[in-house]
């Protein structure tokens, strides 16, 4: 798709300033032919091996397209909530 291959690579960053990472690709609604989110991968050494962290971000997020993608939001855990660590199910788990 022409518009992924327009967005791809470039930087996302958050209304603080931070970079959330890069746009790998685009959801396509065919239906209203409109894209409905962008998938971005996660900053960092990892992202360059292929093994960054993907997100989707709903296209309504996203203040401006320019040279980067700004978002409405303050920071990324806005769009994705992270996983608990191992310590806090296991204190969980002592709970129950």
């Amino acid at each position: 798709m022409k518009i992924a291959d327009e967005l791809k690579g470039k930087e996302v960053i958050d209304t603080a300033g931070n970079k959330v990472g890069e746009i790998s690709d685009a959801e396509w609604n065919p239906q209203t032919n409109s894209v409905e989110s962008l998938i971005v991968t996660e900053g960092g050494a990892s992202a360059k091996l292929g093994m960054g962290k993907k997100i989707e971000i709903p296209y309504s997020e996203i203040k401006t397209i320019g040279e980067k993608v700004l978002l409405n939001s303050t920071s990324k855990s806005e769009s994705v909530e992270e996983p608990p660590s191992i310590e806090e199910i296991k204190r969980r788990e002592e709970e129950i």
